[in-house]
Formats: C-alpha cells, structure tokens, sequence
C-alpha cells in the first residue's frame, strides 16, 4: 500500500490540500504580509509560522504547506529576489546558513504545534527557476530556452539548488516535498526530452535519497506526459486540463494530486459540490489520490467555497 491510501485509511477521508491555501484571498494573509513587508516574511519565522498556519482558522486540510518561495532558493546561486520591485532580481553573496536557519526554526515551531499534521516544503524545478532569471517569467521563455539547450552545463546548478533548497526544509523536519515545475510545458516533447529530462531525473533520485515522498507538479504538460512519468516521483500533480477518466485509462498505476478546476470556487455550492464528488469519484481510479485544485487558489476567491469543499470531502463515501 503506498503511503496517500494508508494516509486515507488513517483519516477516513480523501486527503486533501489547496494550493496556496495561505494565500491572498484571506485577509489576514494581507495583514500579516504588511506587518512584515513581503521580503522579510518570507525571511521571519514568526512570520512563516502565522502564514503556514492561518488556514487553520477556517478549515482543517491534511497537509500545512511551508510558507516559502521556490525563487529563495535562487539564494544558493547568488542571487536575491525583491518581491516589493516586481520580482527583481540581483546579485549577492550565498544565504544558505540563513536559509538554513529560519527552516529549522520555523519548522520545528509548526510541527511542536501541529505535530499530526504532515508539513509539506517546496521546491522549484529547473526550468521554472531558470525562466524567472533570463526572462522574468516571461510568456515566450525565448532567452530560458536558448540557455537549456545551448548551455546545458548551467542547469546543474539549477538542480543543486532546488535540491538543497529542498533539503533544508526535510531536514528541519517537513515530511514531504512538491516540485514546482510550474512552466516546463512550454517546452517541446524533442526538446525536453534531449536537454531538461536528464536533469529532472537527476533532482528527483537526489531528493528519493532523502527517503521523504515526492509530488511533481506541472502545468500544460500533456504533451510531454509519457515522459514526466518516467520520473520517479510519488505523486503527479495535475492541472485542471487533464481528463482523470482518460488519464486513468492509461496510467491507472500512477498516484495523484488535483485536478479541480480553481474556476469552480465560483459555481454555486450545489454545482460546486457535484464538481468535487466528481473529481473524488475519478480519483479512486489511480492508485492513490490527494484531492486539490489544479492550480492556485484564486485571490478574488470566497473561502467559505473552501470550508464548503472540505465539508464535502469529509462527508464523501466511496
């Protein structure tokens, strides 16, 4: 049994999550983000603390979710990001002791409070790292992709950065990790295949080291699909483009994480519960199951659509 179904069986429910849970449409996400200023919450562990937590107060997920960002781990390659300039980026010297630190603190708080509740930590993929340092997390990516495949030495440094950043958060105590490879879909089958996959593959069998489960999640990405699964991770995340009855077909062997549609938080409840128990219902096909949107939650969205959902899946019978 691998380790969603005996999750499931100890709960009684689907587990379940929402991306960025603690997020923007919550007012006190706002409040505490002022307190602190955008860059230093993510850099304060009584900060990282309040913002992993605060889902809390409405509804009861089965997972809390560090509160980070992929791009800090840019840290350990020289670099810093300003989030108060629009994601500006510039040179420094490494942080990882810094790094290091505010995890073990901020980790260890959260577990000591919550101590049943698995903490998840993220990480970046390369592709995605690379395209916010040479194009701004553009919409072509032209300049992230000339770099892959012309200069595939630099994606190595990429990979060791995700995977420390990685480390630190498993090794202060989180129980498991997400691979955020938000943007890999724009790169083609042929060109994923010879210059980027290698190096997916290199992260992920350094993270399976670690011996802590591994959610790799994508958007756009069917058409590189039939080598993604090639992966070894232990969860595909899935967008809400992917259809969990055809997917099921094919990969019924596969566990994974979604799909509902972030644009359903804004059905009413009754279409929005037939939207749930459906993704449920097709879930129980794969091998194993964490119910979650197929992307973020949306800022404008009403949280009471949350508190809704996890009252459905709590209900749900199989």
């Amino acid at each position: 049994m691998n380790f969603i179904r005996e999750y499931e069986e100890k709960l009684g429910h689907r587990p379940f999550w929402f991306m960025r849970q603690s997020g923007r449409y919550l007012k006190e996400y706002h409040d505490i983000r002022n307190q602190y200023g955008i860059n230093f919450a993510f850099r304060n562990p009584e900060a990282i603390i309040k913002l992993t937590e605060l889902p809390l107060k409405y509804f009861n997920p089965d997972f809390l979710i560090l509160y980070t960002d992929i791009l800090l781990s840019l840290n350990l390659l020289g670099m810093d990001v300003d989030y108060e300039e629009n994601l500006k980026i510039k040179s420094i010297e490494s942080a990882g002791t810094e790094l290091k630190k505010t995890f073990k603190e901020s980790v260890e708080a959260i577990k000591k409070h919550f101590p049943e509740k698995p903490l998840m930590g993220i990480t970046g993929g390369p592709f995605t790292l690379m395209s916010y340092v040479y194009d701004g997390h553009g919409n072509d990516y032209f300049k992230t992709k000339k770099e892959i495949i012309e200069k595939g030495d630099k994606i190595e440094g990429f990979v060791d950065a995700s995977y420390n950043f990685a480390k630190f958060q498993l090794d202060s105590g989180c129980d498991i990790v997400q691979i955020f490879e938000s943007w890999v879909g724009n790169m083609s089958p042929a060109d994923y295949l010879d210059f980027l996959h290698p190096y997916e593959n290199m992260l992920i069998e350094k993270l399976r080291l670690l011996n802590k489960p591994i959610i790799f999640f994508g958007r756009n990405t069917h058409h590189l699909l039939k080598y993604i699964v090639d992966l070894r991770f232990h969860v595909l995340g899935l967008d809400w483009n992917y259809d969990l009855y055809e997917l099921s077909k094919e990969y019924p062997w596969l566990s994974v994480q979604g799909n509902l549609d972030p644009s359903y938080l804004f059905l009413e409840n009754n279409n929005l519960e037939n939207k749930v128990i459906e993704t449920l219902r097709l879930g129980s096909r794969f091998q194993g199951h964490i119910f979650n949107l197929g992307h973020g939650v949306p800022p404008n969205a009403d949280v009471n659509k949350l508190i809704l959902i996890s009252k459905v899946i709590g209900n749900y019978e199989k």
